[in-house]
C-alpha cells in the first residue's frame, strides 16, 4: 500500500512538464517556492491546495490567482483570511499563548524505510506513524532534505495555528479533547515536519493530503500577496 501511494506521488511529480515562469508584463514579481497538494477531509471530495511561500509571507489558496486565500505575514505572524464574494478579511493577530495547558499525552513515533520505494529528487522517502497515549494520530511519508525553506515556512504556519488554538482552548468541546487533538494541535503541532517535507499524510478520520507538484524556485506577481483594498476587516476576538 505504501509503495503504491509513493509511486503515484512520484509519477505525478516527475511526469509534469517543466514549470512556466509567470510572464513579466510590467507587474512587480516576487520569488517563491510553490507546492501543490490534493487534499481530502471526511465527507468531502478531493480538492486542490496551493501554497506559495516567499521570504515575507505564505499564501494558501485553491490553486488559482482569483481564489479566496489565507495569507500569513511571516514577520508579524498575523493571519488574514480573504473572502472575495463577501468582500471580507478575517484578521487573526498573533498572541503568545498565555493559558496553562493540560498535561501532554505520551507521544511516540515509529519509523519505517521501504527500500523498494522510488527516490524523489534523489532522496528516499521515510514513513512515520505518530501516536499519543497509544492512539494512532497521523501517518506521514516525508522526504528528508527536500525543499527545506518550504518546510521551515510550514513549521511557522503550524506554530501560529497552534498558538491560536492554545488561546481558544476553552471553546473546544469535550468530545474533541482527545490525546491526538492535544498532540497534533497543542503540544507537538510541528512534529510531523521534523523529518522532512510530507508528500503523503493521512489519519483515521478520513483526512488525506498528497503532494502532486512543487517548484523550488519560480516567480509570481507580488499582487498575489497583497490584501484587497476596500474589504471589510473583522476579528473573532
Amino acid at each position: 500500500m505504501l509503495q503504491r501511494l509513493l509511486l503515484t506521488v512520484v509519477t505525478c511529480i516527475l511526469m509534469l512538464p517543466p514549470p512556466v515562469l509567470a510572464a513579466d508584463d510590467g507587474q512587480t514579481m516576487t520569488d517563491v517556492q510553490m507546492l501543490r497538494f490534493d487534499e481530502q477531509e471526511s465527507g468531502t471530495e478531493v480538492y486542490p491546495v496551493r501554497m506559495l511561500i516567499s521570504d515575507a509571507a505564505i499564501r494558501i489558496d485553491y490553486g488559482r490567482d482569483e481564489d479566496d486565500f489565507v495569507l500569513m505575514n511571516r514577520k508579524s505572524r498575523s493571519l488574514f483570511s480573504v473572502n472575495h464574494e463577501e468582500q471580507t478579511i478575517l484578521v487573526v493577530e498573533y498572541r503568545s499563548p498565555g493559558k496553562k495547558l493540560p498535561k501532554p499525552p505520551k507521544i511516540t513515533v515509529t519509523e519505517d524505510v521501504d527500500d523498494a520505494a522510488p527516490l524523489i529528487m534523489g532522496r528516499k522517502p521515510v514513513s512515520h506513524q505518530y501516536f499519543a497515549d497509544g492512539e494512532s494520530c497521523l501517518q506521514v511519508v516525508a522526504v528528508p532534505g527536500l525543499l527545506e525553506p518550504a518546510v521551515d515556512a510550514m513549521r511557522e504556519y503550524a506554530g501560529v495555528l497552534a498558538a491560536r488554538q492554545k488561546n481558544t482552548l476553552d471553546s473546544v468541546p469535550d468530545f474533541m479533547r482527545t490525546a491526538c487533538f492535544f498532540a497534533r494541535y497543542i503540544h507537538a503541532p510541528m512534529q510531523h515536519l521534523d523529518n522532512g517535507l510530507p508528500i503523503q499524510e493521512w489519519d483515521a478520520t478520513g483526512y488525506r493530503r498528497s503532494l502532486v507538484d512543487f517548484d523550488a524556485a519560480t516567480r509570481v506577481p507580488q499582487a498575489l500577496f497583497n490584501l484587497p483594498t476596500g474589504y471589510e476587516r473583522f476579528s473573532l476576538d
